[in-house]
Parts: C-alpha cells; sequence; structure tokens
C-alpha cells in the first residue's frame, strides 16, 4: 500500500499515533524524557504527514517495511477467516447434535430435559464465541506515519 506524499496535511489521529511511538520509545530507553518533551511538542505543531514521519524515523515502531507489513496483513486477514471457518463450523455441529436430542426430549413430555439440554447447548456456543472472539490489534499500527 503505497504512503500519502509526505507533504499530505496531518490529521489529528496522525499526530496521536505519533505520540504513541514516541511515548513507547520513551518507556523502552530508546528516548530520553527530554527529547521525549521536544519531540512531543513538534508533533503536536506539526502540519504534515512528513513532519511526523520525521519525529519517529529513528525508532523501530517508526521506521517499518511496508512490504513486511503487507505480508503480515495477509497472514492475520488468513487466520481471521480460518477462525472464523472453525467458528461456524463448531457450531453446525453442536446445532446437530442438539437440535434432535432437545427435540426429541420436548416430543417425549421431557421438558425440564429439553430445557436443560438448550441451557447446555447455549452455554457452549456463549463458551465457543468467546474461545473465537476478536482480540484487539495492537495499538500505534497506522500506514500514514511509516517512513
Amino acid at each position: 500500500m503505497p504512503q500519502p506524499p509526505a507533504k499530505v496535511r496531518a490529521s489529528d489521529a496522525d499526530r496521536e499515533h505519533t505520540v504513541a511511538i514516541l511515548q513507547n520509545g520513551a518507556a523502552l530507553g530508546r528516548i530520553t524524557p527530554d527529547e521525549l518533551s521536544t519531540r512531543l511538542d513538534r508533533a503536536f505543531a506539526a502540519r504534515t504527514l512528513g513532519d511526523l514521519r520525521a519525529l519517529v524515523a529513528d525508532l523501530p515502531e517508526g521506521n517499518v517495511n511496508p512490504v513486511s507489513e503487507l505480508i503480515g496483513g495477509v497472514v492475520q486477514t488468513g487466520y481471521n477467516i480460518a477462525r472464523i471457518g472453525l467458528l461456524v463450523g463448531l457450531s453446525v455441529v453442536l446445532l446437530a447434535i442438539f437440535v434432535p436430542v432437545i427435540a426429541g426430549l420436548a416430543a417425549s413430555g421431557h421438558g425440564i430435559a429439553a430445557l436443560v439440554a438448550t441451557g447446555l447447548m447455549v452455554a457452549l456456543f456463549v463458551g465457543l464465541s468467546m474461545r473465537f472472539r476478536r482480540r484487539p490489534s495492537r495499538p500505534g499500527r497506522s500506514s500514514y506515519i511509516r517512513g
């Protein structure tokens, strides 16, 4: 994905992303507190993406190879699709097992057992969906600031 030109105006989100990279760099000891203060002042005063890129160019988080980022995104997307497929597949198996059992229990006059089986099925669905929930992405990931 091509980067916007350095002369493109920076948004507040771009500035906040740069600030997050700078704060992370300071937390890891890559820049001193005084340098952080100076760079933060420059980040909030920055007008263009080029101004912001210059502030983080010497930090690993601000100088990422766009090709490796693209490949990582493809791998992550494939992982998400596989996770969704697995969730749907397991849900279908659970339904195939529980629906006939619940219907048979209800038809034979075992209403309480049918309710218990329904509750168990719902609990399994909730547990399954929690297991396969989408995890939040790592903070500070934007393609606009990378140099």
